[in-house]
């Protein structure tokens, strides 16, 4: 009976609050005006229904808004709390409604946050920020982070976003009046480094390496294409400043496998200070895997362009200087040295003119010769040879040749006497520096080594000497008989 009675109580006291809302109290009240249904109690609460994870998720038609609360932890990422049903059509907990407390991010920012809180992820699930529905920034659950990108591939990648052009990818603005600012400090300890320039007395960034335990080099720049692995302009200072101070090592290595390595403007292109050291100011090492026999490879390549009114222009100029009065200056060396298999190159090929101031040698020493033989029947091949005066094609073939009458032989006809004084040479196609088109093909042609054919004169006089040596003698023995038959 006492059931029925509760019973009646509140049906009539849902019937006397029906017009404005359902009114459940002790007190009498009618519903709050804004509330369908009103529940308002000093002493008890209001118990939505319990279940656990599985009667939660077999709830049929779950209706948007739905309220549950789970009463069990089968899995880490859905603990025991209250559950309600979004409108994307999945359960979602109400942050902090569990047994430990979960405090939620505010929008205004949080106070006393313990260092144990975090914004991220639990499980294996990355973490994304995004603006407009689009993925801005990316943390990987394996700790790489990207920028712009869902294809991250490193600690930390960083693409420009879509529709933006002539935007630099990372942008840092000193405005700090400071005598020596730094931009960015990188100290790796024993880490390879990445990049480095300077600007004005500060650095744009500093790099440090604590440790002697890396052999990496201090700066690696890696490009493709036509564009420079390190681009740096100053107006009058150092456009890029390297320093090594390791006893042995590089200062800057800079590698390029399809395009220019490095790039120097300026009225000094380039100044290489090396006081004191005991190795090269300048080491160029140049391998190529190239398959085109045609390919013209340089490992240093200068172009000079005179638009003023100087009256030299000089590709190289080199100026030997020592206080030492025994050292062995030289300006330029040059030594190939083929690999196993291959075949002995030039020291020196150029079109046009050379001239030296001094004298010319050439190695001669007989410790470095074999099979040494007199010379013979010289004066005879001498006479074979038939020397010309002659005039280049210098329209047809741009080798720069000389455009005045020339005295010489011709390489084919000395050929025939003397084919180890005449050899094949190859011109290398000309190639343009910036567009890489071809000016010039490869060609190729006779030469002759002049400079060999100074023994064979010398052969040739001695033995025209020892001809006039005997006519002399056959000579004075006729004047001999001629006088005593004169005499009788």
């Amino acid at each position: 009976m006492k059931q029925v009675s509760l019973l009646i109580q509140f049906l009539a006291l849902s019937i006397i609050s029906w017009s404005q809302g359902v009114a459940i109290n002790n007190t009498g009240a009618q519903a709050t005006a804004s509330a369908m249904l009103d529940v308002n109690s000093t002493s008890k609460g209001f118990l939505i229904p319990r279940m656990t994870r599985a009667q939660r998720l077999a709830v049929p038609a779950p209706a948007v808004g739905l309220q549950v609360y789970q009463t069990d932890n089968p899995l880490v990422g859905e603990p025991k709390g209250f559950y309600f049903f979004n409108s994307e059509q999945q359960w979602q907990k109400i942050a902090g409604s569990g047994e430990i407390a979960e405090p939620a991010w505010l929008q205004k920012g949080n106070t006393g946050v313990p260092v144990q809180h975090f914004l991220g992820t639990t499980d294996g699930s990355d973490f994304r920020i995004a603006t407009n529905s689009t993925t801005r920034m990316l943390f990987k659950a394996d700790g790489n982070i990207g920028i712009n990108t869902n294809a991250e591939s490193g600690l930390l990648s960083i693409e420009p976003a879509i529709g933006t052009s002539n935007v630099p990818l990372i942008r840092l603005d000193d405005n700090r009046e400071t005598t020596v600012p730094t931009m960015l400090l990188f100290n790796l300890h024993d880490n390879p480094l990445i990049a480095a320039g300077t600007l004005g007395k500060g650095r744009i960034v500093d790099i440090r390496r604590d440790g002697q335990g890396s052999s990496q080099p201090a700066l690696a720049v890696s490009t493709k294409g036509l564009g420079a692995g390190i681009f740096g302009q100053n107006v009058s200072g150092f456009g890029v400043g390297v320093e090594g101070q390791a006893s042995d090592g590089y200062g800057g290595v800079f590698r390029s496998p399809g395009g220019v390595g490095i790039l120097v403007e300026g009225n000094n292109a380039a100044e290489i200070n090396a006081t004191g050291s005991a190795k090269d100011a300048v080491l160029v090492t140049m391998k190529s895997n190239s398959t085109n026999p045609a390919a013209v490879i340089s490992g240093v390549h200068i172009i000079t362009e005179l638009t003023g009114t100087a009256g030299f222009l000089v590709g190289v100029t080199a100026t030997p200087q020592s206080a030492n009065p025994n050292a062995k200056l030289i300006g330029i060396y040059s030594a190939p040295r083929p690999l196993a298999g291959g075949v002995s190159s030039l020291c020196f090929q150029g079109d046009g003119n050379m001239t030296i101031s001094g004298s010319y040698f050439s190695s001669s020493d007989r410790k470095i010769k074999k099979n040494i033989r007199p010379m013979e029947a010289a004066l005879s091949k001498i006479m074979r040879l038939l020397p010309s005066t002659y005039e280049y094609k210098t329209d047809e073939y741009k080798m720069n040749l000389p455009t005045e009458k020339q005295n010489g032989l011709i390489a084919q006809e000395v050929q025939s006497i003397f084919p180890e004084l005449v050899a094949e040479q190859t011109k290398p196609a000309e190639i343009d520096a910036a567009t890489k088109a071809v000016i010039s093909g490869e060609m190729k042609f006779l030469s002759i080594n002049y400079t060999g054919l100074i023994p064979v004169l010398v052969s040739g006089m001695q033995e025209q000497q020892q001809a006039i040596d005997s006519l002399k003698k056959e000579l004075a023995e006729l004047k001999t008989i001629i006088r005593r038959l004169a005499s009788k």
